[in-house]
């Protein structure tokens, strides 16, 4: 009887842990990522830009940064920003933070890990 109880008490802890858990591939991303001037500190997630169009993108965080053209992050990936970098005029609607860095500035083995890193404000 005992061992039910256990083996009951550990599937209940998993699957509760598996609800606590995010969805998204996403993760907080530690820094500062400013949206047409906004600044929003370790950005987590998707981020609606609540005026659609384009957007000016300072990512100053430790990861990549996707620019989607619907409204949830949703729609076509109309630009990826790496870490540090920034991009201007870009369309869309809706940011995800915490892409993964691959093939981004400072990345080892990356084409452009000798590029000076951009730090500080817009």
């Amino acid at each position: 009887m005992h061992r039910i109880t256990t083996v009951l008490g550990a599937l209940a802890l998993a699957s509760t842990l598996a609800l606590a858990l995010p969805t998204s591939a996403a993760t907080a991303s530690v820094g500062n990522l400013f949206l047409n001037g906004v600044r929003f500190e370790n950005p987590d997630g998707c981020i609606t830009v609540p005026v659609p169009g384009v957007i000016d993108v300072a990512n100053f965080t430790q990861s990549a940064v996707r620019v989607y053209s619907g409204t949830h992050c949703d729609g076509d990936v109309t630009r990826e920003v790496p870490r540090g970098d920034r991009a201007f005029g870009v369309p869309g609607r809706s940011v995800e933070a915490g892409v993964p860095n691959t093939g981004d500035p400072g990345c080892d083995g990356s084409p452009w890990s000798d590029r000076p890193q951009l730090s500080g404000t817009p």
